[in-house]
């Protein structure tokens, strides 16, 4: 659980913190023109005659990482913001796309891979030195040719964090992007930004990861559920703004909601940690397991259980009145359901431990799915790389009058049981491969037509509309759109 966690926290760690700068891409582009540069037809490799300048590739998570030679050093920058003036060490295995630097790790998509013997030529130029990638190295390992401790990785990716937080210090970021991409419209808003001091005390207090996006997404997902209750079905476009600005403004509320996440998932983990001494022998085993990312059996654990707010919305902050509901109970929902977009974790089962590696197993076995030799996840039907979880309303049966039950659906199944249930907007909890996020997914009127929209709500500046995730989900809620 723990090597799993920290492994996809140090992969996609830069994927949380980097914006897309394009002053400082311009002046890329810029110094590369002084340098007599011939930039190729499809912008990735730089070069004067038979010498490579820079080298320039997009990771499996959507980051983009561009290596360019300056004043005979080879300097890394990540989504256009410098990350490595100086490259010293790199550690690489062409055929499996790995690449492991001092900041972390990353993988190149197979198609992207030849250039990685470009990337050889420019680290060569420079003297960088270049050691293969160790497949039997602890997944903790952090540094090109040598291993980190778990603690020394926990170390690293806080002075990381905090580094971050020194930067920007922005609490509420109230950012708007939208993407449309074959016929999906794709929205996306910065919220609340997850890495700022505000939610220090807290995260202290319950031992939690200093990358919070799983706790803020439970935390959107009720509150989003609240703020939309009663929502006409088409949702106005307004409808949409205003709630991803009352999740800024209600920043007291995204706390309360927050910390209760916090809390429950930490209790939860104290009990897995008692039963199971023998697993967690030392401090430092206990202590990495409760700053463990959150894990998708969490999120659904606690939607689950809880899929609406204990705290109290101010009434201004309701988005529709309760006569505004009444008078139009044919269009109106009282809440809208509740479900969970997840990437398939079965392939992942060897290196998953713990409770996560059990849940894993006892859920996700029938959806298939395998690693190749190469370590990649690949999905030969009938498996299914994508998993929606669909939680239902309580039952009458139910122990506690919130919790709910929930299943692990195929696309397919889950469209056909959607097929079931009635019209409207629908919150989801997303996994975006690394990162969290919650999303409405709805009709939505606006200029006068309607159009099928996908509305992630965000609690960092990286965007994550060109995700395999976005777009997917779409697809699977208004298939008749995916043409």
């Amino acid at each position: 659980f723990n090597e799993l966690r920290l492994s996809i926290w140090s992969s996609t760690l830069l994927d949380f913190v980097c914006e897309m700068n394009a002053d400082l891409q311009a002046a890329i582009a810029a110094s590369l023109a002084d340098q007599g540069g011939a930039q190729s037809d499809d912008s990735d490799v730089v070069c004067q005659g038979e010498d490579v300048f820079s080298v320039e590739m997009t990771d499996t998570d959507g980051d983009t990482i561009l290596f360019m030679l300056v004043d005979g050093d080879v300097q890394q920058y990540v989504n256009g913001n410098l990350e490595i003036p100086r490259v010293a060490a790199l550690s690489l295995d062409e055929s499996t796309g790995r690449v492991q630097d001092s900041k972390g790790r990353f993988t190149v998509p197979p198609h992207l891979r030849a250039r990685l013997q470009s990337l050889k030529a420019l680290l060569s130029k420079a003297g960088v030195e270049i050691t293969p990638w160790q497949s039997s190295e602890p997944s903790a390992s952090h540094s090109a040719g040598a291993a980190f401790d778990d603690d020394g990785m926990e170390a690293a990716l806080e002075a990381s964090i905090a580094e971050t937080r020194r930067q920007n210090n922005q609490l509420c970021l109230d950012r708007e992007r939208e993407h449309v991409k074959d016929n999906a419209v794709l929205r996306q808003h910065d919220t609340i930004n997850q890495f700022h001091t505000h939610f220090s005390k807290a995260i202290s207090k319950y031992q939690a990861p200093s990358a919070i996006c799983g706790y803020m997404t439970i935390a959107h997902c009720r509150l989003l559920r609240k703020l939309l209750e009663g929502a006409p079905d088409p949702l106005p476009l307004s409808a949409l703004r205003a709630a991803g600005r009352r999740l800024i403004t209600e920043v007291d509320s995204v706390s309360v909601e927050t910390e209760r996440a916090m809390r429950s998932i930490a209790q939860k983990r104290k009990k897995y940690m008692d039963a199971h001494p023998q697993a967690f022998a030392s401090a430092s085993e206990r202590r990495l397991y409760l700053r463990a990312w959150v894990a998708n059996f969490e999120i659904s654990d606690e939607l689950r259980e809880d899929g609406l707010p204990q705290s109290e919305l101010p009434a201004s902050s309701h988005l529709f009145k309760k006569r505004e509901r009444e008078s139009e109970p044919a269009a109106a929902q009282q809440v809208p359901s509740l479900h969970f977009a997840r990437f398939n974790e079965y392939p992942q089962k060897d290196i998953a431990t713990h409770e996560e590696r059990a849940r894993i197993l006892s859920e996700q076995q029938r959806f298939g799915g395998c690693i190749d030799a190469k370590g990649e996840s690949f999905f030969d039907p009938p498996a299914t790389a994508y998993i929606l979880e669909r939680f239902s309303p309580p039952s009458s049966s139910s122990s506690s009058p919130s919790s709910a039950d929930s299943e692990l659906l195929t696309p397919a199944e889950w469209q056909a049981a959607e097929a079931r249930a009635e019209d409207g907007a629908r919150v989801f909890a997303v996994d975006l491969n690394g990162h969290y996020a919650a999303a409405v997914v709805a009709q939505v009127w606006e200029e006068d037509q309607v159009r099928s929209v996908v509305q992630v709500y965000n609690t960092t500046e990286a965007n994550y509309l060109d995700g395999p995730m976005p777009s997917a989900l779409h697809g699977f809620v208004f298939p008749s759109s995916a043409r």
